[in-house]
């Protein structure tokens, strides 16, 4: 069973995403849903009948909830889903399902913001647990589980497309690695890295599957819809078993050189897209070295939103 058309993985290398529609059933995430609207009412007094006691924009929750959990959670992880992160990910044999959980959950209520919609979060990478290196292991993919219909203007995360090969670029000059702040504060000083923005819409049981290089942030939620326009997400983090294949001479290519033992095999979709940003970026960021705005990485693009077809 192939998920993703190439037309499609193309996509994923160029922006740096790729949606799976209906990854787990609707009926599911409004299951899941419900489960998280008691917990907000037990341990924050947050409850779903009265508008009242929604008083924060965004509530987070530690809550992790893993295929051994049973159902509801259980049927979150359908095959499907887990057949388009092998394919992102080059096989079942790079990471780790029983590892994956909902979990980082990020729930974002309708308030009187003013218009336009945008960006209201700090634009970021995730990972703040390590130094980012081009080829590290502790994140190969970052999901977007969608627990609600999320129309547009509704809380969506804004997606930076096509930073991601900035990002690696980024990397790729700095070997020794950086923190998340670092990569956030140089890829930022680019005045295009911001020109294309995303804005994550759709219904519940869909899945974003983002590269884990691509700059993200949290957006204004605009909704007018009462509980309905409350958003549900969480964003997980997908380790690897080995390091990103990656540098020169890696992969597929019969040479070995820099690559660990048994990795020696055709490049992923995720490291593809690391590895054709040496040649798709068109001016190089360097760490601590403020550059001159690139102009032409969609510097006429207006804010696009993601709407079902």
């Amino acid at each position: 069973m192939t998920i993703f058309s190439d037309s499609e993985i193309e996509s994923f290398i160029r922006n740096g995403f790729v949606t799976l529609r209906n990854a787990f059933p609707r009926d599911v995430a409004i299951e899941c849903r419900e489960i998280l609207w008691s917990i907000l009412k037990h341990e924050r007094n947050i409850i779903k009948e009265d508008p009242e006691t929604w008083t924060e924009e965004r509530v987070g929750l530690k809550n992790i909830f893993r295929n051994s959990d049973g159902p509801p959670w259980s049927k979150v992880f359908t095959e499907r889903l887990l057949t388009a992160i092998d394919e992102l990910l080059g096989g079942r044999s790079k990471w780790s399902p029983e590892a994956l959980g909902c979990g980082w959950w990020v729930i974002n209520f309708p308030m009187k913001l003013e218009p336009p919609w945008g960006a209201c979060g700090n634009w970021h990478v995730d990972g703040s647990f390590f130094k980012h290196k081009v080829d590290s292991k502790e994140q190969g993919l970052l999901p977007i589980f969608l627990f609600n219909d999320i129309l547009p203007e509704s809380g969506g995360t804004a997606l930076a497309v096509g930073s991601h090969m900035q990002v690696a670029q980024l990397l790729y000059e700095n070997p020794q690695g950086l923190s998340v702040g670092e990569i956030t504060r140089s890829i930022l000083q680019n005045q295009g890295i911001l020109d294309n923005i995303f804005e994550v819409t759709g219904r519940g049981g869909d899945v974003v599957l983002t590269h884990p290089f691509l700059l993200h942030a949290r957006s204004k939620n605009l909704g007018v819809n009462g509980v309905n326009s409350v958003r549900f997400i969480c964003n997980p983090c997908i380790a690897l078993k080995n390091k990103l294949n990656v540098h020169e001479n890696s992969g597929g290519d019969g040479n070995t050189a820099n690559v660990e033992e048994g990795s020696k095999q055709e490049h992923s979709p995720v490291e593809k897209a690391i590895i054709e940003s040496k040649s798709r970026c068109l001016i190089p960021l360097s760490f601590g070295k403020r550059k001159s705005p690139q102009t032409n990485l969609r510097a006429n693009s207006k804010h696009r939103r993601q709407r079902r077809r």
